[in-house]
């Protein structure tokens, strides 16, 4: 055999597998990129619906001083920046981390489910290499899902709130959400190498779903503060397109950051030295 063709070879073992998870996943990314980007775009047109409306209640309540002062006062705190971390962001980072929570349980358990994982397995390729193209695979679709929301996002506010909020803010948010959906899908995909079959993707939905109600009860007061670490959700909670990097929670990032990276090593090694079933 030519050396070519060898190379060839090798290269062959790989490139279907990684084509293979791009064509199975294709589907759920192009469904959750759009309904994430139309709600998205749609709520940062909402904004001025929503200003409008507080000052129709303001009016409304002239006979009442102290409802009508709250009602100012509302208004006055409101800027489309804030409104964006508060309303679109979220919505963003919510559809975002269930998505790759889904996506990264998804990669390791769907073989498991249909019985490819025979094939697949033993063929000459190491475990390490077949999980680290479908880790490549799931953080790819990843970036695109936040580069479709991102620019969605973008256009909105250029739109509906142009000169009113300082785009490399904008473009640190992005950056963070893309980095809290990274966090997210590689905890799950390590929980999928460990648990094999038990570790459903309804599972995995529910995990990132108590991440953010973990990151909103840390809203709730200095008493729960520490929740803030408890989640990588929190940094999504950040009013950084309004106030900048200042307000970020980088202990909790960097928390997040560590703790997929070691438990996908552990996950990764588990995954070698035991049975796939």
């Amino acid at each position: 055999m030519k050396l070519s063709e060898l190379k060839k070879e090798k290269k062959f073992k790989v490139s279907p597998l990684y084509a293979l998870e791009r064509k199975n996943n294709l589907k759920a990314l192009i469904i959750f990129s759009v309904i994430a980007a139309i709600l998205v775009f749609i709520t940062v047109a909402m904004f001025n619906l929503m200003e409008d409306t507080l000052k129709m209640l303001e009016g409304m309540f002239e006979n009442n001083p102290e409802l009508k002062d709250q009602i100012a006062e509302l208004i006055g705190s409101q800027n489309i920046a804030t409104y964006f971390v508060l309303q679109a962001g979220q919505m963003w980072g919510l559809l975002g981390i269930i998505y790759a929570a889904f996506l990264g349980c998804k990669l390791v358990g769907g073989n498991l489910k249909d019985g490819s994982y025979e094939m697949l397995y033993t063929q000459n390729v190491s475990r390490t290499k077949i999980v680290l193209n479908k880790f490549v695979r799931l953080v790819i679709n990843l970036l695109i899902f936040n580069a479709i929301c991102g620019i969605f996002g973008l256009v909105g506010m250029l739109i509906w709130g142009y000169g009113q909020f300082n785009v490399l803010n904008y473009f640190a948010y992005w950056l963070f959400l893309i980095v809290m959906s990274v966090q997210a899908g590689a905890i799950s995909f390590a929980f999928a190498l460990f648990g094999k079959r038990k570790y459903t993707t309804f599972l995995s939905v529910v995990v990132a779903v108590a991440f953010y109600f973990i990151a909103y009860l840390g809203l709730a007061g200095s008493n729960f503060e520490f929740l803030s670490y408890l989640t990588p959700f929190a940094v999504v909670l950040a009013d950084v397109v309004n106030s900048g990097l200042g307000v970020v929670n980088y202990w909790s990032l960097a928390i997040w950051t560590i703790i997929p990276i070691i438990l996908m090593f552990f996950a990764i090694k588990n995954f070698k030295n035991t049975d796939i079933v």
